[in-house]
């Protein structure tokens, strides 16, 4: 019986010790490939996905050079625009950081807060915040765009 409540003992500190929390400030780095759909006058709608490297300040944040899959809607209506979507993020080991975002601005820029709303893996149970802005820097010939988000008061923790 003793052997079984240290054994219970040691078993809870870990599970109760593996929980953390980081930031995720830094740079990231996109290619939107999708669907641009042209509403005259400058005016449009881009559906589709921005995808890249996440690049943390901070290098020993588990966060730092994770892949970034963003599915999300672009609408431009005047100049201004509204955004939203979802990023993906996953690390080496396949773990997942999963956050919502939405914003507006000026085009070619759009800004504005992120939650952070789930994870895998060592990033399970997370939550946290932060803003963005990103900025589309050029477009291809075949109508993909090329950009950067640079995200600040960004932390999480994990409920693991």
């Amino acid at each position: 019986m003793r052997k079984l409540f240290v054994l219970f003992a040691v078993g809870t500190f870990m599970v109760a010790t593996s929980a953390f929390a980081g930031s995720c400030n830094g740079q990231f780095g996109w290619l939107g490939k999708g669907t641009a759909y042209g509403l005259g006058d400058g005016n449009f709608i881009f559906t589709g996905e921005f995808s890249g490297t996440f690049f943390n300040e901070d290098s020993d944040d588990p966060t730092h050079n994770m892949t970034s899959q963003c599915p999300g809607l672009w609408h431009v209506k005047g100049g201004e625009g509204a955004s939203n979507g979802v990023c993906i993020m996953k690390d080496a080991a396949g773990d997942k950081l999963v956050l919502e975002w939405a914003g507006t601005g000026t085009f070619p820029e759009t800004g504005g807060p992120f939650q952070i709303v789930s994870g895998t893996g060592k990033f399970a149970g997370a939550s946290g915040s932060g803003m963005f802005k990103g900025v589309s820097v050029a477009a291809d010939d075949m109508g993909n765009g090329m950009g950067y988000a640079t995200w600040w008061d960004c932390t999480y923790a994990t409920g693991n």
